[in-house]
């Protein structure tokens, strides 16, 4: 009876106030909610997101997940404003159309809704939903005259849909008109990146958002490798890599890089390389393409009415493709030299057969294969070796004219156009640094593609993001635990020639024939891919405005 008298005096003492429950913590609640919340924003499910910021705040106890979950929803409501002024923007009386080129398609958007986006492009109708568009497409389309707080939660709506770069640049320019702003950017900056407000908070820095206690070292050009500040010469000796030919390689890379220009030392004697093809000034003769200089190599027939030189760089250039190629296609060439047409201007280009909305292609006409491309520095040795690659791609299945999966032909050649080349050295199986900071991007939004629905995917759905995961799983393929699946790519190949593209139209036996050939099944190779393209670091870059990312 005793113990049962205590119960009786602490539940009343509990129900006249005298005695208080322990606060409730919110904090697993709160970081649940607001990854729930941050899938719904990147899926343009705003309506959803508000009702799970609103479902919170009716059930939260703790005062500064409250606090913040309150922020957020202010945020989040501006975002959902900015947004729904960005479709706006396509009805009524001053309602706009917008041509972009998409690969090398042109799109004109004349309609937008909830939903997403309408238009036609040359393959006629173009109908989108938003989470099926390049994210970088969508900050295009934002109407220019947005004011005051619109610009922030531009600049919020960037940040939520892992464009950082653009959402810095937004903010910053925000920041500096409204200058009394900046606790609202330091909270939502540590909303953000999950963390406690620092002293100073954040600022700006050489075009990026950081912390005001980071700047000084930032400043200095160092970079904050393992809570360390180093030099990026240190950072790179940190990494386990050496200096070699002006590049930061590994031992290994560098074995290889050896044996390549010793190889390559004898296609460079049959020419005279210079380096002007991505230089201004090697079309400044007036040369008329009736006149148009032309040279024969091993493999190739060139013509341009560029200069001499850089006719030899072409010559060279195309040389080492076709060296470094085979390592990977293990083709045996009996084939008629492959023309390459590469014209002084634009416009003679597209005068002879070359689309207007791409820098180069590649294709099969009355004339036979052959390359097409127009001077446009920075960027023919780009083109060169991107519309090269396809050549190879096309021998690899068959013929010219044979039909190829756009993803292995895209990803190819997109890893092959970020080549670089100083007149002597062609280097290759370089990190695609633009490509690459894309992948992590829908990676981390959830928005790339399932490795099985990617390897069929139609040309008619490839777009920006696509040449993204495209270049992503190549690179991945030929490196991968020191090129495991690289010599696998000639079996892929074989299958596709032996039953040819049309009995792949069935994705089961696509799949099938994939798997087959990397000997590995599609769920485990997509896992393989994930995690070794989200520990992949950029390029080394010593002009780079933002640290390398460390590894974990």
């Amino acid at each position: 009876m005793r113990y049962f008298g205590y119960v009786i005096i602490a539940l009343l003492a509990i129900l006249s106030g005298r005695v208080h429950a322990a606060p409730q913590d919110d904090t697993k609640p709160w970081a649940d909610c607001k990854t729930k919340v941050s899938e719904e924003i990147a899926g343009y499910r705003y309506a959803e997101a508000v009702t799970l910021l609103e479902d919170f705040l009716r059930t939260g106890k703790n005062e500064k997940s409250q606090r913040e979950a309150n922020e957020y929803l202010e945020d989040l409501k501006g975002e959902q404003a900015v947004f729904q002024k960005l479709i706006n923007s396509f009805k009524g009386d001053d309602a706009r159309s917008v041509e972009f080129s998409l690969g090398k398609r042109k799109v004109t958007i004349t309609k937008a809704d909830a939903i997403g986006l309408e238009g036609k492009s040359e393959g006629g109708d173009y109908n989108k939903k938003w989470p099926d568009i390049s994210t970088a497409f969508v900050f295009d389309l934002f109407p220019g005259d947005l004011e005051g707080l619109e610009r922030f939660y531009l600049g919020v709506w960037c940040y939520n849909h892992y464009l950082s770069a653009e959402g810095d640049k937004t903010l910053i320019a925000w920041l500096e008109a409204n200058p009394e702003e900046k606790p609202r950017l330091d909270r939502f900056l540590c909303r953000y990146k999950n963390i406690s407000l620092p002293a100073g908070g954040f600022t700006e820095c050489k075009g990026r958002l950081v912390l005001s206690e980071d700047k000084p070292h930032l400043e200095k050009g160092l970079i904050k490798y393992k809570g360390k500040w180093l030099t990026f010469e240190e950072v790179m000796k940190a990494r386990g890599l050496i200096k070699f030919m002006d590049s930061w390689v590994t031992l290994a890379e560098k074995s290889k890089l050896e044996q390549e220009i010793k190889a390559l030392e004898q296609v460079r004697k049959k020419f005279a390389p210079k380096g002007v093809i991505d230089k201004p000034g090697a079309d400044s003769e007036p040369l008329a393409w009736a006149k148009a200089r032309t040279k024969k190599t091993d493999h190739y027939l060139v013509k341009t009415n560029l200069s001499a030189d850089a006719l030899e760089d072409i010559c060279f250039l195309m040389e080492c493709l076709d060296y470094k190629a085979q390592q990977i296609f293990k083709l045996t060439l009996k084939t008629a030299p492959f023309n390459i047409n590469y014209y002084r201007t634009k416009e003679e280009y597209v005068a002879n057969g070359g689309p207007g909305d791409a820098g180069g292609c590649y294709g099969v006409d009355e004339f036979g294969p052959q390359i097409k491309g127009y001077y446009d520095p920075p960027d023919n040795v780009m083109v060169l070796m991107h519309e090269g690659t396809h050549r190879f791609v096309h021998l690899a299945c068959g013929s010219y004219s044979a039909e190829t999966p756009i993803w292995i032909s895209e990803g190819l050649a997109t890893y092959f156009e970020c080549s670089k080349y100083d007149g002597a050295v062609l280097r290759t199986n370089l990190v695609n640094n633009a490509r690459l900071g894309n992948i992590k991007q829908l990676i981390s939004g959830k928005k790339a593609q399932r490795l099985e629905d990617f390897i069929n995917i139609k040309q008619e759905e490839f777009e920006l993001d696509q040449y993204a995961q495209a270049w992503s799983l190549v690179y991945f393929f030929i490196n991968y635990n020191d090129g495991q699946y690289a010599k696998l790519f000639d079996t892929y190949f074989g299958s596709i020639k032996k039953k040819g593209l049309n009995a792949m139209a069935d994705n089961k036996t696509h799949l099938k024939m994939f798997e087959e050939a990397f000997k590995v099944k599609c769920e485990v190779l997509e896992k393989q891919w994930v995690d070794y393209i989200m520990k992949l670091e950029p390029a080394p870059e010593p002009e780079e405005e933002t640290p390398p990312e460390e590894k974990e």
